[in-house]
């Protein structure tokens, strides 16, 4: 297993947040394009598209990424709530 520095986890949390922050930003826009699908998102673009998890799971990693290193969200249909 590879030795992950403490800086680089720093670095990776940092470019998660930024990702979230962008995707929560955009979630309006997001959902009239992108309603009923999975979406990954790394360094603030959208990298994959589907409409199931596995399905993007693969896809991340078919592109030689780490599914951990994406920031990975679901765009409900409108009108849809989720109750947490």
């Amino acid at each position: 297993m590879k030795q992950v520095s403490t800086t680089e986890i720093k670095l990776s949390m940092e470019r998660f947040e930024k990702d979230g922050d962008w995707f929560c930003d955009r979630f309006n826009e997001f959902q009239k394009k992108y309603a009923g699908k999975v979406i990954a998102v790394k360094n603030q673009k959208i990298i994959v598209v589907t409409t199931k998890l596995d399905d993007l799971l693969k896809k991340i990693r078919s592109r030689g990424e780490d599914p951990a290193d994406v920031y990975i969200d679901s765009i409900p249909e409108k009108g849809v709530a989720y109750i947490l």
